[in-house]
């Protein structure tokens, strides 16, 4: 059960450091279509995988396909921000993703209460989604500003944003071993407790 928790995350941070090389070398308008399309395809794979070997690389892809996606468009955002003559409308990008979060989750009640199975529903999520491409891939931005093309692809990072990311790295080592404390004590049982 801990690898197929961990594929997905996997999958995320491979791709995390060729995401923002692809999207400055090929525009953020191609990777998008390629990160949706990837995106869309794992997702059918995760809904007709029967056996754990299917399971993990479909896993995997879609975390590749989930960054490829949230960085690119990302990007894009910031692209159309620019041509509103810098009003700030990145916050109205992230609350519909909210919106879409939720139409997500009564589409998948739906799904469910007509018994609908993973594969199917995910099937047609997945067609709505390469429609909803092929309407939207003409409104992309197609240049994207202020991005770099001979960029390396591995930069080290500034020492700010380092040192945070280490902080949060051993506060979740400590918790982790306060969890593990914690779960040791209710297994053993305590009276106090």
């Amino acid at each position: 059960m801990g690898l197929v928790l961990l594929a997905l995350p996997i999958g995320q941070l491979l791709s995390l450091p060729v995401t923002g090389w692809l999207v400055a070398k090929e525009g953020s308008r191609k990777v998008v279509l390629w990160g949706v399309g990837l995106y869309a395809t794992a997702l059918v794979g995760l809904g007709w995988a029967s056996s754990l070997y299917q399971l993990l690389p479909c896993l995997v892809l879609f975390g590749v396909g989930g960054n490829l996606t949230n960085i690119s468009v990302n990007t894009q955002a910031v692209g159309v921000e620019r041509l509103y003559k810098h009003k700030p409308i990145m916050a109205s990008f992230h609350g519909l993703w909210s919106l879409a979060g939720f139409a997500a989750a009564a589409v998948g009640s739906f799904m469910i209460g007509h018994a609908i199975t993973p594969g199917w529903h995910f099937v047609l999520i997945a067609l709505f989604i390469m429609a909803g491409l092929a309407v939207s891939a003409g409104y992309t931005v197609r240049e994207d500003t202020g991005v770099d093309p001979d960029q390396p692809i591995f930069v080290k990072p500034d020492k700010e944003p380092a040192g945070f990311g280490r902080h949060c790295l051993l506060r979740a080592y400590l918790r982790r071993g306060h969890v593990r404390l914690e779960r040791g004590v209710f297994q053993k049982g305590n009276p106090s407790r």
